[in-house]
């Protein structure tokens, strides 16, 4: 079994750094069956989308590059979690993730893209107009076509924190026309 790993990048200011955390956590892997993709490809849906089409593995473990695997066994956790088509792996700040009916509204408590996995089948699209919600769309998306996802408790992600990230760089008239799509879409 092959696994691909997403590696959408955009510009920030600590990418290097970043990326360089990150391959040395992939390097640390038990899990050695894996492919790596790397995109930069526009704005952050079109860019998630170009790569799941470059991706070739049975699952898809997305990682964004200001995220890295939390231990050496974070893959091989992961796979040997995998059921149905879609985990959510705990990262450091939500080692309990869980599925709330109201994610929609921006109630997440799963987490961040890099939290995570998908099998290589049959997959949604992520909706190329958002950048903040693009996440949650996602989930929603998995959820109306597979249902709920599988959780992987503890902790096998960390997930970056910092001044760059689009949470803290995008205008809030953005945020407020990715909420108002999302809660129109899905009420």
């Amino acid at each position: 079994m092959k696994l691909s790993i997403l590696i959408p990048i955009h510009n920030q200011t600590q990418g290097a750094f970043f990326l360089s955390r990150l391959f040395t956590s992939i390097s640390e892997q038990t899990a050695v069956n894996y492919e790596i993709v790397v995109t930069k490809e526009g704005r952050v849906g079109y860019n998630l989308n170009e790569g799941l089409k470059k991706c070739k593995g049975e699952f898809i473990k997305i990682l964004c590059q200001d995220d890295w695997l939390a231990h050496p066994h974070s893959l091989k956790n992961i796979i040997e979690s995998f059921q149905g088509n879609w985990l959510i792996a705990g990262s450091h700040n939500n080692q309990n993730p869980e599925w709330t009916p109201d994610l929609y509204l921006g109630v997440n408590k799963l987490g961040g893209l890099s939290s995570l996995t998908l099998k290589n089948e049959d997959l949604p699209q992520f909706d190329e107009d958002f950048e903040w919600m693009v996440d949650i769309d996602f989930y929603m998306k998995l959820y109306k076509k597979f249902g709920l996802p599988t959780i992987l408790k503890g902790l096998n992600v960390n997930i970056g924190c910092h001044e760059d990230q689009l949470s803290h760089t995008l205008s809030d008239e953005q945020k407020i026309k990715e909420y108002q799509l999302t809660k129109e879409r899905y009420e």
